[in-house]
This record gives C-alpha cells, structure tokens and sequence, in this order.
C-alpha cells in the first residue's frame, strides 16, 4: 500500500501552491497514521505561512476497506445493537433530547445533517456566528454557547405537547455541556448542569478512525474563510498533537465505568451508517423503504 500526501499552502490556495511529501510505502496502518502526524507536525514548524489545510491520501491497495472494522482490523461489534434503557428514555413521554459529542472530525454535524434528511428534528450551534458576535472571545462565545443551549430546550418544551410533532419522540443535537472548555474536564459536572435543564437526554459519543478524522478537519481548515480559520486556530484545530490528546480524554471518558459520561457510543467513519446505528440504539430500525419515502417527501 503506497500513499501520497499534499499539503495546501494556507496564503496560496487560489494558485494551488502545495508542499508535497512522499515517502510512506506501508501496508501497516499504524504506521500510516504516525507517518501523517510527523508530517502535520513538520510542515506546521517549517514555517508558519505553511498550515495542513488540505490532506489528499491516495492509497494504491487492492484492499477494499470494511465499514464493519476500523483501520486497526477490530470488528465494530455494537453495530445496529439495542439499548433497552435508552428504548425506555425516547418512550418516558417528553421528548428525549440526544446529544452527540466526540473529538473534532469525528462526524457528528454530518450525521446531525443525515437525520434530517430522514425527518428528525435536530439542532446545531453555529460557533463560527457566536465567535463573531462575542468579538472572537473564546470565553464569551461559550457563554452565549449556554444560552443558545437553553432556548433549544425552552423551544423543545414549547413543543412537546404536539402529537407527532418530534417523529419517534427524539430530538438530536450536535456538542451539549461537554463540549465547553470548563466542563470538559469535569464532565460529571457537565451531565447534572444537563440534567438540571432538561432531564429526559442522553450522550452519544461518535467515533471515527484517526486518519478519517485528521481527513475531515483537514477539509474544515480549507473551506474556512479568514475569521473562521481563526477561530479554528484558537480551538487548536491546526495543531495535531491537541488533536491526538482530545482524542484520547475521550476515549478515557468513554471507558471509564466510573464517570459513565457517555450513554452508548457508535462508530461514524461512515455518516450514514452511523446514523442508521445511533437510531438503532433507541429501538428505532427503519427498512430501505421507510427511509426512501422519509428522503422523498422533503
């Protein structure tokens, strides 16, 4: 397997000027992803003009890859699995709030977009428009970040009482408390400010492979206009070794039993199979069919 990567200069993307770097010939996919984190980490220090905007991978292998195992060839055992206590949460009455959370590129806005398209009722934050109206302050925007949260609630309750008004009693969306700088390290705190505001929720954590993630905040940073990209670089989205780390206190705080931070966890290195598998965690198993007549009558 033989890969080659380009990386687009962050002050020539209308020219194309790239930086190329060769010289990864594994079939090991390991070794892969540390060769794509030196190179990350040797272009971002050569020089700052220089930024891992764009990522194209092209991998020569015959291989054709398994969405049913990650790159590390470990099957993804919980696809399309049940949870009988979440079952019990969508059907408790009130509308169930999920929140999906999880390292950056992990997919959770793409499949928030996928469950529309099926007819949920979901939510994003825009937090490239609150970083503009809170003047770039990191601080002020996660507070306005709260608020946004609290009138997504206030509009759920609004709601509520309407038949058939959230299709299969649940309403989705992206990044909850846990998400914010000071709740992320104590993430117990984080559930009972959840808790406090609407009791009936639930926290998904997406995962998705390491390369595929370092794919998608790639493309972010490329399609970023100047305000957005920093902001990107003031969330360290330019910085793998943050990006790595982030990555793993996740990992940790699905792990632990202790903290039990996270309500299931399904694998969203493909969006629409993730989906498929976060509805089938809350006894939801829609047909072929049932999705197409959803798709066609938007």
């Amino acid at each position: 397997m033989k890969f080659l990567v380009n990386w687009v200069s962050s002050t020539d993307q209308k020219s194309g000027a790239k930086c190329r770097i060769k010289g990864c010939d594994t079939a090991e996919p390991r070794e892969f992803t540390n060769f794509l984190s030196s190179c990350m980490l040797a272009v971002t220090r050569r020089t700052q003009s220089l930024q891992p905007l764009m990522v194209f991978c092209r991998m020569e292998s015959k291989k054709v890859y398994d969405h049913h195992r990650n790159y590390e060839n470990e099957e993804h055992k919980e696809w399309f699995a049940t949870s009988e206590r979440l079952t019990k949460a969508r059907s408790a009455g009130k509308p169930h709030i999920v929140y999906l959370e999880g390292p950056p590129g992990s997919g959770k806005k793409d499949v928030l977009g996928r469950l529309a398209k099926l007819g949920y009722a979901t939510s994003t934050s825009n937090f490239f428009a609150l970083m503009a109206s809170a003047g770039s302050s990191l601080p002020e925007a996660e507070r306005e970040h709260e608020l946004e949260l609290s009138g997504f609630i206030d509009n759920v309750n609004s709601n509520s009482d309407k038949p058939g008004y959230f299709k299969d009693n649940l309403v989705f969306r992206n990044r909850s408390l846990l998400s914010m700088k000071n709740y992320f390290c104590n993430p117990q705190e984080a559930r009972k400010a959840l808790y406090k505001l609407y009791p009936n929720f639930s926290v998904i954590m997406c995962k998705a492979d390491p390369t595929v993630r370092m794919q998608r905040v790639g493309l972010r940073q490329y399609y970023a206009k100047e305000k957005e990209r920093a902001t990107l670089h003031q969330l360290k989205e330019d910085d793998q070794e943050y990006l790595d780390s982030i990555g793993g206190t996740y990992n940790e705080y699905l792990e632990s039993k202790e903290a039990q931070i996270f309500d299931g966890s399904v694998f969203t290195t493909s969006v629409k199979q993730g989906a498929a598998a976060i509805l089938s965690l809350y006894g939801v198993k829609p047909t072929i069919t049932q999705m197409q007549k959803d798709h066609q009558s938007r």
